[in-house]
């Protein structure tokens, strides 16, 4: 037999520690595995004692809501203005004196109706010689037509004669604008806001004799963040709410123009909607709440905002199963008013508290006093 041979000096010393340190490793790994008994029969008497905690509470008392799908839109509200269609200082384009008022101020008119009427006598009397001369002209041209003929006058005389008559009618023509232009009319049907002058004034040419307006349809002016320029091209539609008209909506509204270039520091974009105003309900200058809608979820789940339980980073609303309290970790979608979508972590059906949800615990058991299915039965 072949005898082993003798461990290296080195190899002797090694052994030598390592069986100086094996007693205090066994050591270690005892009290260790001690420590570990001992936390979980601590987390076990506690979890026990909560236990017993929870069954010797009363139930708390709880409003659920029932989960069922619905829809729900994200919307945003923007303020907004009421604006003329269109708005015009209807001005005269001669000058004289302005001698009767026709219609009454906020009255309605229609495109052509006589709005002022300005002093004629110097542009009657214009026409007056202007048709004389007309006349006239017009006579010789057709004597020296005749005359010509017969070869009694020359062609340049006839010429001269055609010419004159051609001038002759242009300055009637134009005397006849002039007189006809001492009559203010509308340019279009609207309102006769206000008379800028008063009767027996001096208008010169382009003063503006009074206030025009078209209010039916009328344009409603609101700032678009850049962030919702996109949702604005999609949109058919548009709706709108009028404080002064103690919340009236009127709906049915369409894009007029959006801006291509922010108006100002806030990076708004100026958008013209139009509206229709039958009624004549909107004037120029009211606030309007405008309604615009981004999103529609057809089929959603929803619950109250005040359901929801931020913890951390997560979100969670308590559910009621068989009269116990149960945590359920949620995600969520878009918002509308007090309703948020739910998009994660619940199912229809669910039984979602949403008045005590703050009093309770998981496993805590709960008594459930109302049931609502639907969420506009808990509206605030």
């Amino acid at each position: 037999m072949t005898p082993k041979p003798p461990h290296p000096p080195f190899a002797k010393k090694a052994l030598a520690a390592c069986a100086a340190w094996w007693p205090v490793f066994l050591l270690f790994v005892v009290l260790l595995g001690l420590y570990i008994t001992a936390a979980i029969k601590a987390e076990a008497v506690a979890k026990a004692r909560r236990d017993q905690r929870k069954e010797g509470q009363p139930p708390v008392n709880v409003v659920t809501l029932t989960l069922a799908p619905t829809v729900i839109r994200d919307r945003v509200t923007l303020p907004g203005e009421v604006r003329a269609n269109q708005e015009l200082l209807v001005p005269s384009e001669v000058s004289a004196v302005l001698v009767k008022k026709t219609r009454e101020e906020g009255e309605a008119v229609k495109a052509g109706d006589i709005l002022a009427q300005l002093d004629t006598s110097r542009f009657a009397a214009r026409h007056q010689a202007a048709t004389a001369s007309f006349e006239s002209a017009r006579a010789t041209a057709r004597r020296l037509t005749n005359l010509n003929r017969t070869n009694l006058a020359t062609q340049s005389d006839l010429d001269q004669a055609e010419a004159a008559l051609e001038e002759a009618r242009s300055v009637l023509t134009a005397t006849r604008l002039d007189l006809d232009k001492c009559q203010i009319k509308a340019p279009f049907s609207g309102y006769l806001d206000a008379y800028l002058i008063d009767k027996g004034a001096f208008v010169t040419a382009g003063s503006p004799i009074c206030k025009l307006v078209d209010l039916n349809p009328v344009k409603i002016r609101v700032g678009i963040p850049e962030s919702d320029v996109r949702h604005i091209r999609t949109m058919a539609s548009f709706s709108v709410s009028i404080d002064a008209l103690k919340g009236t909506t009127i709906s049915g509204g369409r894009v007029l123009r959006l801006a291509r270039s922010a108006g100002n520091m806030a990076r708004l974009y100026d958008l013209d909607l139009l509206f229709p105003n039958d009624e004549g309900l909107l004037i120029p200058d009211m606030f309007a709440r405008v309604d615009l809608v981004k999103k529609i979820r057809e089929k959603a789940l929803v619950v109250p905002l005040y359901a929801l339980i931020t913890r951390k980073d997560a979100q969670v609303v308590f559910l009621e199963q068989e009269g116990i309290a149960t945590a359920r970790e949620v995600t969520t979608g878009i918002q509308e008013g007090w309703m948020v979508e739910v998009t994660s972590g619940l199912a229809s059906g669910d039984k979602v508290i949403v008045v005590g949800q703050r009093s309770v615990s998981e496993g805590r058991k709960v008594n459930v006093v109302r049931r609502a299915n639907k969420a506009g039965e808990l509206q605030p």
